[in-house]
């Protein structure tokens, strides 16, 4: 028995560690290979965009949005959709399991899930507010930086790095500040959303290991079965909340400020016959 228990073990930890390597190269995969398709998409774009786009519009916005918003893209995107949905599948799974086995365990279970949900959906809230204004300021840093290194040689000739210096300054400290002022705003349902996980598997144990046992409704094999389950019901739902489901929202604006580069005007690139009108 006890070889056969080592087998089963080793078997399930090979075969996760494989799974685990699958699914991280494709994520990464998925990831970088879908920037480099937009970042080709968005050259190919310019092209044919009227330089009177340039005249009108910063250039600094354009290259924020292929560096610094496309790179949160690929290093998050795959990761926060995967995280959220295989969390909520595991934690869906474990709930049906524990209906089964014992429905006055699988009610406080679902009731937990209840719960954290809802947490995320208030962090969702206060993040359609806060995420915008972070990544305004990451576009205005990213712009004030290209125009000073465009324009050093001006700064230098006239002696102008006093006013350059400054506006970079406060390109800096109000993108500090706004990257703090979305981090204040997460912690506090970051805490409570580990508060309700954790809350839920100590009333678990409480539940199955004391009370329902010691009162005779509960079977010993079930009980500490309960127990050892408590200790990992919410392990996949841990990783889809935090900084996870934190990153959804600042993903959706981001996707949003690429995709805007596709409403650009473009030049004629067929070349239509205009006949003059007549005088």
């Amino acid at each position: 028995m006890i070889w056969m228990i080592f087998g089963i073990t080793l078997a399930s930890m090979l075969l996760k560690i494989y799974c685990s390597y699958i699914s991280d190269f494709g994520k990464v995969q998925i990831g970088y290979f879908m920037c480099a398709e937009k970042r080709i998409h968005i050259g190919d774009r310019m092209k044919y965009m009227p330089m009177g786009y340039f005249n009108d519009h910063n250039l600094g916005n354009l290259t924020s949005v292929v560096t610094t918003t496309m790179g949160d893209i690929e290093n998050n995107a795959s990761m926060v959709l995967t995280n959220i949905l295989g969390g909520y599948i595991h934690a869906a799974i474990i709930t049906i399991v524990m209906l089964c086995i014992d429905w006055r365990i699988g009610l406080t279970i679902l009731c937990g899930i209840l719960l954290f949900t809802w947490c995320i959906g208030r962090l969702q809230k206060k993040s359609e507010t806060v995420s915008p204004q972070r990544q305004q300021a990451q576009e205005t840093l990213v712009s004030n930086v290209l125009e000073y290194v465009q324009g050093m040689l001006i700064v230098k000739s006239f002696n102008l790095g006093q006013n350059s210096n400054s506006k970079m300054r406060q390109a800096i400290l109000d993108s500090k500040d706004k990257n703090l002022k979305l981090e204040r705003t997460f912690v506090p349902y970051n805490m409570l959303q580990q508060i309700i996980l954790y809350g839920t598997s100590i009333l678990v144990i409480v539940e199955g290991g004391l009370y329902f046992y010691l009162n005779g409704t509960m079977a010993l094999s079930i009980c500490l079965l309960m127990t050892v389950a408590s200790f990992m019901l919410f392990s996949q739902l841990q990783s889809a909340g935090g900084n996870t489901s934190s990153l959804l929202r600042l993903l959706d604006v981001s996707i949003d400020k690429v995709n805007e580069i596709d409403n650009t005007p473009v030049m004629d690139e067929h070349g239509k016959p205009i006949n003059p009108p007549k005088l």
